[in-house]
Formats: structure tokens, C-alpha cells, sequence
């Protein structure tokens, strides 16, 4: 009689499929945890270039808009913390495609939207092209009535979100006399939180923009920018409160 032999189309043991299976389990899910982990850091550092990027392109845009302010238009610049308006030359962003349109003058407003979040806010950027000549500067301790600067309709743009801070601070040099003795001395500035309605466009200012960090949640990441006018600017009121304050401050 002949021995019996183990056929040659004969299965796998039930032991063998639960080892088999487990094996490839393992190596399963630890392919998946390293290509996870890549997709994320991947879309993290997507989203922080992306982050960076909507940062710079803001202040870019902010600074050269301030920068083109007319001469004629210094008194129509004002601002507090988190806004800013004036009137400046600058390309509308209102542009169709195929459309081409030059500079304009234009009435500009920074500013962040009404809401609030965890995620922060939105970063709102409003336009109106003047139709008119821009009005002569109203005598000193009056503001112009806005209905004399006839400006077109006004168009909206959201240029950043996740904005936890926007930040704006004015800085004056103020004229004093001095002695003709003495050698002039670099003056101490004058730094404001606010620049309101008639005081007109300062020597600088000085922006602070603060982000959510996408890849952390609980962080930010800052930008801040500072321009100065190389154009006329505005003068303090001498005989101010401000003035009179700093000059007290300051032993003048």
C-alpha cells in the first residue's frame, strides 16, 4: 500500500489565515499612519504658505495705496485702532476680466467686518472711485461735510480671514521752536491710538497684523509693516490739547 500524501492544491490552515491576516493588518495600518501623517503635514504647510502669503499680499497692497495719497488729499486721512480711510491713487479691484483700467482716485477703507470668532475675523477692503474734484482743505478747526466729495458706488472685497488683530498706531513729529544756539536734537515722537476726523495724514504709521496659525490652533503669527510719508503731510495744532500735552511731556 502506498503511504498517504498531502495533496498539492491543498488550503491554507485556519491558523495560517489568522497570522497571514494579522501580518497584513500590521503593516496595513502602519503604511496608512505614515501616509496620514504626510497628507497632514503636507496640508499644514500648505495652509501656512497660504497664511503667509494672504499676509504679505495685504500689507503690500495697504502700503503702496497709502503711499499714493495726492497732495490735496492729506486732510481726508483718518483712522483709529482697526480702520483705516483715505483717499488715494490706486487700481480698482473691482477689474473685470479682460477689462483694463488704469490708476484712479480712489476712497479707500481698511477695516474687519462686524462679526467675530474662535476662527477671528475678516479683513474687509472697500472702494469708491471720486467723480468730482477732491474740495479744498476746509479752514483750521472745521471738517469737510462729506456729502461735498461725491464718490461713485461703493464696491467690497474680503482680502484676509482668520484675522485676530488688526492694529494701527499714527506717528507725529511735532514742529517746535527751538534754540538757534543749540544744536537740533532728534525730537521725541508723538505715537497715537487714534487719528480722528480733521487732524489729518501724520509723518508714518505703523501696522500690526496678527493671523491664526492654521497648523495650531491655539497660535498666531504676527506681520507687521510701518510707512512713512515722503509726500506733505499734516500739522498738529499747536495750541492743541495733544500738543499742549506733549509739550508739557517733554519740557518744551
Amino acid at each position: 500500500m502506498r503511504p498517504a500524501t498531502r495533496s498539492g492544491n491543498a488550503g491554507f490552515t485556519l491558523a495560517e489565515l489568522v497570522v497571514a491576516s494579522t501580518m497584513m493588518a500590521i503593516v496595513m495600518g502602519a503604511v496608512y499612519t505614515a501616509f496620514s501623517s504626510a497628507i497632514r503635514t503636507w496640508r499644514g504647510g500648505e495652509m501656512n504658505s497660504q497664511t503667509y502669503e494672504s499676509a504679505r499680499a495685504v500689507l503690500g497692497l495697504l502700503t503702496r495705496e497709502l503711499q499714493g495719497i495726492p497732495k490735496g488729499a492729506q486732510y481726508l486721512f483718518s483712522g483709529d485702532r482697526d480702520s483705516l480711510t483715505f483717499i488715494t491713487v490706486t487700481n480698482s479691484l473691482a477689474v473685470k476680466k479682460g477689462e483694463e483700467r488704469g490708476p484712479e482716485v480712489m476712497w479707500v477703507r481698511y477695516r474687519l467686518d462686524a462679526g467675530g470668532s474662535r476662527n477671528g475675523r475678516t479683513l474687509i477692503r472697500e472702494e469708491r472711485p471720486v467723480e468730482d474734484p477732491i474740495p479744498v482743505q476746509p479752514p483750521s478747526g472745521e471738517t469737510l461735510d462729506m456729502r461735498r466729495l461725491k464718490l461713485g458706488h461703493t464696491e467690497k472685497f474680503e482680502l484676509a480671514a482668520g484675522i485676530r488683530e488688526l492694529g494701527f498706531r499714527y506717528y507725529w513729529v511735532p514742529s517746535v521752536r527751538r534754540d538757534p544756539a543749540q544744536p537740533p536734537a532728534p525730537l521725541p515722537l508723538l505715537v497715537e491710538e487714534t487719528n480722528p476726523d480733521g487732524r489729518g495724514l501724520p509723518q508714518g504709521v505703523d501696522i500690526l497684523l496678527v493671523l491664526n496659525d492654521p497648523a495650531l490652533p491655539e497660535a498666531t503669527a504676527a506681520f507687521t509693516s510701518a510707512v512713512t510719508f515722503r509726500g506733505p503731510t499734516s500739522q498738529l495744532d499747536p495750541n492743541g490739547e495733544i500738543m499742549r500735552s506733549w509739550k508739557e511731556a517733554h519740557g518744551f
